[in-house]
């Protein structure tokens, strides 16, 4: 594989789409949008740990992929960089990330739970369901999960927060929650 890095930016590769992993030197700080878009080979990725920006698609419809280490620096994952990643389990919000893009993690039908390292000043994971920190906000609800009780502190749902679930068994909603679909 040959990867095309222009500064500390991965912007894409020339490859056969038939290889099963992929490990990404040092160095680099970004990966730019769609660049392993449908990958669907894919199941083993090493991201370095100098990566702080994943643009939006960066992984989408990458559906073998049963795994992926977030570098600790991470600090962006962007709209819709996950969707479709049907293999994906589970997942860990580095301490660093302050922005989650609308659907990064939809129609991840594998998915069981999304954790978040507890140093995280923005986001935080209550039974595997991803919110903001102060648990006003719902950003995702793995595919995975079949029950689903939001706290009371809840208001706004993120736009795609439910994208590929399989309707939860159980689903109680605190009263005045508000859909955001701007986000």
């Amino acid at each position: 594989m040959q990867l095309l890095i222009c500064r500390d930016v991965l912007q894409g590769y020339s490859s056969e789409l038939n290889e099963f992993q992929i490990c990404l030197p040092e160095g680099i700080t970004r990966i730019r949008h769609c660049t392993f878009r449908g990958w669907n080979t894919l199941q083993s990725v090493q991201l370095p740990e100098s990566l702080t920006h994943l643009e939006y698609r960066a992984f989408e419809f990458c559906e073998t992929i049963p795994e992926i280490h977030l570098p600790e620096r991470l600090e962006y994952i962007g709209q819709a960089c996950f969707w479709g990643c049907k293999s994906l389990e589970n997942v860990t919000i580095p301490e660093h990330v302050s922005h989650i893009g609308a659907g990064a993690f939809a129609e991840c039908d594998a998915l069981q739970a999304i954790h978040v390292d507890e140093r995280n000043p923005c986001f935080t994971s209550i039974d595997g369901v991803l919110y903001n920190k102060a648990v006003t906000e719902l950003y995702c609800c793995p595919a995975g999960k079949f029950t689903l009780h939001l706290p009371e502190t809840v208001k706004i749902i993120r736009k795609f927060a439910f994208a590929g679930c399989h309707f939860p068994e159980e689903i109680s909603f605190p009263e005045n929650v508000i859909y955001d679909d701007a986000n």
